[in-house]
């Protein structure tokens, strides 16, 4: 950061003052740029609902928190007292707002039924010189009696530029709800929030204000609602869990740049055991844990198609059905565990036992691709010691997603019985800016 010399008993002169302001203005910019780029960044401005009379003449109110605002603006556009304009040099600026600032909605809710208007709330960097004083300044003549103003004039002058956020609010046109647009930005301001106002409307609703996301650039808030979504890069903002068996459509937070996905099949139902007569005995294992995979993806994630693989359906008198398989897109596969099987009827001793947990091996494991565990042994040594095999422990623990469903045994002369069922799988979305 450049500096200006000052030595002793130099007579010093305006310019050397507003200098090394100026220089430190410039250096604090430097810093900025370097951690944010060219482009505006923001953070705070946490939006708050107001009641549509907070702001006098408003149909609709919020209130902004206290914020700060990174934009790429000329060094000086207006002249900075006797140094004059910079206009060749760019260098980011930090608007810094210490209060809230209440923002008014003049425009009122679509008076048509089932239509809404999306508001845009936009945000700027300014540079106001304020807080007028008449200054004292040296009488050549008489120097126990300052001047009162330049010249004596007893003008006052301004001593402050402050750099500040000030902020506008942009109508969009009415529109069936789900068919609005959000308008344009504004030239020379950054997008914030889109306010959706709904027809019957009479105050704002937290719920009906959304971080701007659009355009090219995205969002420009470094870390908004205190939710980790912005310009941070690394900082972990959202993680989406996908339970239910069937399929979804996983849809990236704004913000993600990167991904870390947990793939799960489901778990296989434990082994039933056979009807059986006299002296003999039936024993069921317990069912496999679906297959798991983790992996790291950069691109290619927008719009998955997530698969929950459903756990395996227990059998009266027989094997346990097998887990369905998980995935995300075709890009992470992870089969669902086998089912216990089952051993008998017949005398004891007698040994249920898988020969292996999952059809096939998980695919697209960038970090992990491993196979289920495999399920408990059932055994019976006599018709009295019996036992059906333990469903095995899923990634997350047993009786959770993607653990397998317990096997049973039964003793001499009694009807067929089936296994325990095995857990759905679970598909897991670990989202980083």
């Amino acid at each position: 950061m450049d500096r200006r010399f000052f030595y002793p008993g130099e007579l010093l002169q305006d310019t050397d003052l507003l200098q090394a302001q100026k220089n430190a203005m410039i250096g604090l910019g430097a810093v900025a740029e370097m951690t944010f780029g060219p482009n505006a960044a923001a953070d705070g401005f946490l939006p708050t609902a107001l009641s549509n009379t907070a702001v006098s003449g408003s149909a609709f109110a919020i209130s902004l928190s206290r914020g700060f605002l990174t934009q790429y603006e000329q060094v000086d556009p207006n002249a900075f007292g006797t140094l004059g304009t910079d206009t060749s040099r760019y260098i980011a600026k930090v608007g810094i707002n210490l209060l809230l600032t209440n923002v008014g909605i003049t425009n009122a809710a679509p008076s048509t039924a089932g239509q809404s208007i999306n508001y845009l709330i936009s945000a700027q960097l300014t540079e106001v010189d304020t807080n007028e004083v008449v200054l004292p300044y040296v009488n050549a003549s008489n120097p126990s009696t300052p001047w009162t103003g330049m010249g004596n004039s007893g003008t006052a002058q301004n001593i402050d530029r402050l750099q500040e956020v000030s902020f506008t609010v942009t109508a969009g046109t009415p529109a069936a709800t789900g068919t609005q647009t959000t308008p344009a930005v504004p030239s020379g301001y950054v997008p914030l929030y889109v306010v959706t106002i709904n027809n019957g409307d009479t105050a704002a609703n937290i719920n009906q204000i959304f971080q701007y996301a659009g355009g090219s650039g995205g969002s420009a808030f470094i870390d908004p609602k205190n939710t980790g979504v912005g310009l941070r890069a690394g900082r972990l903002l959202n993680v989406q869990v996908f339970r239910t068996p069937g399929t979804a459509t996983y849809t990236p937070s704004v913000g993600t740049r990167m991904i870390i996905v947990e793939v799960e099949g489901g778990g296989g139902a434990g082994g039933g055991g056979a009807a059986t007569g006299s002296g003999q005995v039936s024993v069921g294992a317990g069912g496999c844990t679906g297959a798991y995979a983790k992996a790291m993806l950069t691109n290619y994630f927008d719009e998955i198609t997530i698969t929950v693989g459903a756990g395996g359906i227990p059998i009266s008198g027989g094997q346990g059905g097998g887990g369905g398989t998980s995935a995300f897109g075709s890009l992470v596969v992870a089969p669902g565990g086998n089912g216990g099987v089952t051993a008998g009827p017949a005398a004891p001793p007698l040994l249920a036992y898988n020969g292996y947990a999952s059809g096939s091996t998980p695919t697209g494991g960038t970090i992990i691709n491993t196979l289920g565990a495999i399920g408990g042994f059932g055994v019976a040594l006599s018709t009295t010691q019996i036992a059906g095999g333990v469903g095995a422990a899923a990634v997350y623990g047993d009786s959770t997603p993607g653990g397998a469903g317990t096997g049973y045994a039964i003793g001499p002369s009694e009807a067929a019985v089936a296994g325990e069922a095995g857990a759905p799988g679970i598909v897991i979305v670990w989202e980083y800016a």
